[in-house]
């Protein structure tokens, strides 16, 4: 266990550093690569068998983990702490806990602003906009983010820009302004493509898709998610197979065909269950709902909003409000 600085503290760092990052990797083998500071010698890294084992060892070893990385922002332990905060922030988004997330994120962007570290620095942006984003503090993220793409601009990091307008695209959806939203996705799948980096572009052509169902352009919509769900189908990318699905059960849907929606809903929640993200799966259900509604099925939609409203309220999040409703306007109905 953790218990403060002391003599061998970054052999234990190291150990905290390495273990983190490897649980992250097996429970998202596609996130961003980082290049780790090397691990002292004698260092031991806890191995993990599957990402069911990565994760509940994250949900155990959560609070040594803030406790160790607070010990590395007061030691100055330079890209180890925003090295920990990020792979920390894997299981702290699937999981949720997205306020912890901002905290080390914060803790992150302090140590590398006192070390000067560019990198650093830019991951700790891009990653504080993705979380405040979640949390639906829409000024807070476009600031992060407008650091974080000129950091990664001057670091001629094409990935970390095309991520970084991946996320501003996220932030303009949820401030409804879906022109803006298409331009920065456009922009990310851009700088993915001459990056030469598939999965973002999957990533990116999945968003375009979204975005065009959301303005009424249901043939682009259907073209750009059959591309993203081909492209993560290709590369074993699991999340962002069932984030593609659900975007094409989408289309499908705002387009009248409900057959076919539902069909890709339920192939994404298959996806997700494996997955265990309980967040995505829930939007996944309340699209559910959507289309069961739409198609008249009524004790179809209240179950799969039902679903959805019982995990959103584990997770305590903001969208909660938005399904409850929808279930009261149905019991009204």
């Amino acid at each position: 266990m953790w218990t403060g600085p002391a003599r061998g503290a970054g052999r234990l760092l190291a150990h905290y550093l390495h273990s983190a990052y490897a649980a992250a990797l097996l429970i998202y083998p596609h996130r961003i690569r980082l290049e780790l500071v090397p691990a002292e010698p004698g260092t031991a890294v806890t191995a993990f068998a599957d990402a069911e084992q990565a994760s509940a060892w994250f949900a155990v070893e959560r609070p040594v983990l803030v406790a160790a990385l607070n010990t590395a922002a007061d030691e100055s332990l330079g890209a180890r702490a925003w090295q920990l905060a990020s792979a920390l922030s894997t299981f702290l988004d699937r999981s949720g806990h997205w306020h912890d997330w901002v905290a080390t994120q914060r803790m992150a962007l302090a140590v590398a602003e006192r070390c000067a570290d560019r990198v650093g620095r830019a991951h700790a942006h891009g990653s504080l906009g993705l979380a405040y984003n979640r949390l639906k503090r829409y000024d807070e993220a476009h600031a992060h983010l407008r650091r974080a793409d000129g950091l990664f601009g001057e670091l001629d990091d094409l990935v970390g820009q095309a991520y970084t307008h991946l996320r501003m695209s996220l932030v303009h959806e949820g401030q409804g302004d879906r022109l803006a939203a298409l331009a920065d996705a456009q922009q990310a799948l851009d700088r993915f493509k001459r990056a030469e980096h598939r999965i973002g572009q999957g990533q990116a052509l999945n968003s375009i898709g979204w975005l065009h169902a959301q303005l009424g352009q249901y043939a682009e919509a259907v073209e750009h998610c059959e591309q993203a769900v081909a492209v993560h189908r290709a590369l074993a990318d699991r999340e962002g197979l069932a984030n593609a699905l659900d975007s094409l059960g989408f289309a499908h849907h705002r387009r009248g065909d409900h057959r076919r929606a539902v069909v890709h809903y339920r192939q994404a929640l298959v996806v997700l269950r494996r997955l265990a993200d309980p967040y995505y799966e829930t939007i996944t259900l309340t699209h559910l709902g959507d289309t069961h509604h739409a198609a008249g099925d009524l004790r179809a939609a209240a179950e799969a909003w039902r679903l959805s409203l019982s995990k959103l309220d584990e997770l305590g999040h903001p969208d909660a409000r938005e399904v409850r409703e929808r279930l009261a306007r149905l019991d009204g109905a």
